[in-house]
């Protein structure tokens, strides 16, 4: 059965009261000018020490879809990406950092790809632009440690989009 749902946005989200409420208000209007197709938002929470859940679930109404995921107790953003994933039911399913480092207007991008009926979208950021100083060496090192081990041929294994 075909999807009536064109992307899933996951947002993973541990402690991230002091920012969700702003990040999940800039998202719903972003996605209300600009034609995504239908969209469904999932925040995927572990259980924190703040109020993470209650804040994004009073957001709700902004979306059109929208679901907070309990993903249980932490065990890394990996398995709450992962969680969100599995529970969302997209044709596309992408997920950006709770605090929208990637810049929203990327989802234009995405949502042109969507369109030409791209198989896997990988977003990869420009690391000579973005990164300074210390987290320049630092990313530098864990991407090119990540692709060796793991023998990828993406410039950017550590992209939240």
């Amino acid at each position: 059965m075909e999807s009536t749902i064109d992307l899933s946005i996951i947002v993973p989200a541990y402690n991230e009261a002091r920012r969700i409420v702003v990040s999940l208000g800039t998202l719903s209007d972003h996605l209300k000018t600009h034609d995504l197709g239908t969209v469904e938002v999932l925040v995927v929470v572990a259980r924190g020490e703040d109020r993470t859940s209650e804040l994004a679930d009073a957001q709700a109404s902004a979306f059109e879809i929208f679901r907070v995921l309990d993903a249980g107790e932490p065990a890394g953003k990996g398995r709450d990406v992962q969680f969100g994933v599995q529970a969302a039911r997209g044709r596309y399913r992408l997920f950006m950092d709770a605090d929208l480092a990637t810049p929203l207007h990327h989802l234009e991008t995405v949502a042109k790809l969507m369109r030409q009926d791209a198989d896997v979208i990988i977003g990869v950021r420009d690391l000579e632009q973005s990164h300074r100083g210390l987290r320049k060496i630092i990313s530098n090192f864990g991407n090119s440690l990540v692709r060796r081990l793991l023998r990828l041929d993406i410039r950017d294994t550590q992209c939240g989009f």
